[in-house]
């Protein structure tokens, strides 16, 4: 498969994806009140407010703004959607790995990668 048809499939998978449910949606805010608890238990991200993510800006440690990956390629890996999530990459595998991912994946052998138009969708939404 050539490049083009290889990224002509992705979109194809990317326009097809359904938006997320509120059970998504409602998990992704769970991981993003990581700012409420107590210090000792805060990991290095913190909580995103709703007026960061209204603005554009996505994490306030200078994350991607959601122009930024809007501009991303059809699917990235799962450290790049985590930085734009405001968590941890192994807290986004560990979600995968439950099956409770926020995101649409693209499963290729043993590893995923995240479709970015659903990660816009639900930061959209969130």
């Amino acid at each position: 498969m050539t490049p083009e048809e290889r990224e002509a499939h992705i979109r194809r998978i990317v326009d097809s994806a359904p938006l997320p449910s509120p059970e998504d949606v409602d998990r992704l805010r769970a991981l993003l009140s990581l700012g409420a608890r107590a210090p000792a238990e805060r990991t290095a991200h913190t909580h995103v407010p709703a007026s960061d993510v209204g603005a554009g800006r996505l994490t306030p440690s200078g994350g991607p703004t959601l122009d930024e990956v809007r501009s991303w390629p059809a699917t990235v890996s799962v450290p790049k959607a985590a930085t734009a999530l405001g968590v941890s990459k192994s807290h986004l595998y560990e979600l995968i790995r439950r099956g409770e991912a926020p995101v649409k994946l693209v499963p290729l052998g043993g590893r995923h990668r995240v479709i970015t138009a659903s990660l816009v969708r639900l930061l959209e939404g969130a």
